[in-house]
């Protein structure tokens, strides 16, 4: 891929970045929901019992973000980020446009609860920085060199535990991406969507816990010393309990009765834990047979300019 494609690509998604952050700060700056345009309905501002100018606030800091990321690709100071952050930034960029362009999609034609909020300008608004982020990540991930299967199956499972962590504490600051759309009871959803203390406490406790996963990660990687109870026991136990979740909501989607949250689980929730476990037994097989380094492998591994070189 030429460095030309890759600035456009990096330029595309910052324009269109910098418009959903100016697009959600007028709307904190309105109390509004939703984006200029497409304000949400009235009776889903009614039943908003956040503030609606720091989750619209908190929507925009991650658009931010997004498009630091992006302009990353497009400028010269972007070669100083290591590859493979850039890698990952990419593909959360990639995913979380995929689940916005379902969310569009399923409004547009009516089987989403907020029918007719967004319309077809919305739809390109997702469908053109997503490609543009599929570009970027396939640079990204050609300038990682192809690591050993304990680096790729941790990078998954580290990235998975990222996107998870930043969905919750988007829910955390008072947002609704795929909120509406979790495979709850009705009550429980409804617990969610009123921000009811305990149900805000839990999005917090589940922000710690992608943090934990993303250290546990890393450690599986660059830490040989690490005890083997942290390192092969306890992902193992986390992908055994993740691919049985995705296994249960498969079976109970496919032989229940089928309503909307039953649908965005078989086509997002499930497959996603499915992949999320999978990524972390294997891991923990990798980290298993990895070699035990010997006394000075394990100083250089856990020195800082070896971890740099490596990456």
């Amino acid at each position: 891929m030429t460095s030309r494609t890759r600035i456009i690509a990096g330029t595309v998604a910052a324009l269109f970045s910098l418009e959903y952050v100016v697009g959600k700060t007028i709307m904190a700056a309105r109390g509004e929901l939703g984006m200029p345009g497409h304000p949400a309905p009235p009776e889903a501002t009614e039943q908003f019992t956040g503030d609606i100018a720091t989750a619209q606030l908190g929507n925009a800091a991650l658009g931010l973000v997004t498009l630091v990321l992006a302009l990353a690709f497009a400028q010269r100071w972007g070669r100083r980020v290591p590859r493979p952050v850039l890698a990952v930034g990419a593909v959360l960029s990639v995913l979380s446009g995929i689940a916005g362009a379902f969310v569009v999609v399923a409004s547009l034609t009516g089987l989403r609860e907020d029918h007719g909020q967004w319309g077809l300008d919305s739809l390109a608004l997702t469908v053109v920085p997503l490609g543009a982020w599929v570009v970027l990540a396939a640079h990204a991930l050609e300038d990682v060199r192809v690591p050993p299967p304990l680096t790729r199956a941790a990078f998954v499972a580290g990235a998975a535990c990222a996107a998870y962590g930043g969905l919750k504490l988007q829910w955390a600051l008072g947002g609704e991406f795929l909120l509406r759309e979790t495979p709850l009871p009705p009550g429980a959803r409804q617990e969610l969507l009123d921000r009811e203390p305990g149900a805000v406490a839990t999005h917090w406790a589940s922000v710690a816990l992608a943090l934990i996963g993303v250290a546990l990660a890393v450690a599986m990687v660059r830490v040989p010393r690490t005890p083997r109870l942290l390192v092969v026991h306890l992902p193992a136990v986390l992908g055994v309990l993740m691919l049985a979740r995705a296994g249960w909501g498969i079976t109970s989607d496919l032989i229940g009765d089928r309503s909307y949250a039953t649908n965005w689980d078989l086509a997002l929730w499930s497959p996603f834990f499915a992949i999320w476990g999978a990524a972390w037994v294997l891991a923990a097989r990798a980290r298993r047979h990895a070699p035990r380094p010997t006394e000075p492998e394990a100083r250089r591994c856990a020195s800082p300019v070896w971890s740099s070189a490596s990456s």
